[in-house]
């Protein structure tokens, strides 16, 4: 995110652009590693895990990971489609077993998780889990002694401990009002 280059990859064999503030490489993509946006030829949203694989720490790659498979079965998200599977993130992976980082992001593929918002979540998750603290479940459904719906970021069910991040967004006066209602 603190990046403004912009990558791009020739597939047309001519030589990679050279340009500031472009970062270019020549490519060979299989029919099921690009998409058509618009106009525009695009990586899929597996290919391109696959290759920030090659560019990202281990956490910021898990972060990407449930980014892309981030879908809800509760809340008012239940349903949203993600951007990908799990198991797209798989088949690509194992489609590409040479290629660049495909170590790295089958490591990562082991520790992402579906119904996980931010990636400040998935480091909150990574370092609870790094440090043996709690078994956490994501997209996880809890009805409180009111009988009002509580959807928190993470539940260990052993502990009864649920965990919520709060970014910034939660500074926004109709989300302090959830939030007061969450916390009773």
């Amino acid at each position: 995110s603190r990046s403004t280059l912009l990558h791009l990859a020739r597939t047309d064999g001519r030589p990679r652009l050279r340009r500031p503030g472009v970062v270019g490489t020549e490519a060979a993509y299989r029919p099921g590693d690009v998409m058509m946006v618009g106009e525009v030829m695009v990586t899929t949203p597996a290919r391109t895990f696959l290759d920030l694989a090659r560019m990202l720490n281990p956490v910021a790659l898990v972060a990407v990971g449930d980014g892309l498979v981030c879908t809800h079965r509760h809340g008012i998200r239940a349903g949203v489609p993600p951007l990908c599977t799990v198991e797209q993130l798989r088949r690509m992976l194992d489609e590409h077993p040479g290629v660049r980082g495909v170590r790295r992001a089958r490591l990562a593929l082991g520790r992402v998780r579906v119904g996980v918002d931010s990636p400040q979540e998935t480091r909150m998750r990574l370092l609870l889990e790094d440090h043996r603290v709690g078994e956490w479940i994501t997209d996880h459904r809890l009805i409180g002694a009111d009988g009002r719906e509580v959807l928190p970021d993470l539940w260990d069910e052993y502990s009864r401990t649920s965990v919520q991040y709060e970014g910034m967004h939660h500074s926004d006066p109709r989300q302090v009002h959830r939030d007061v209602a969450r916390e009773r």
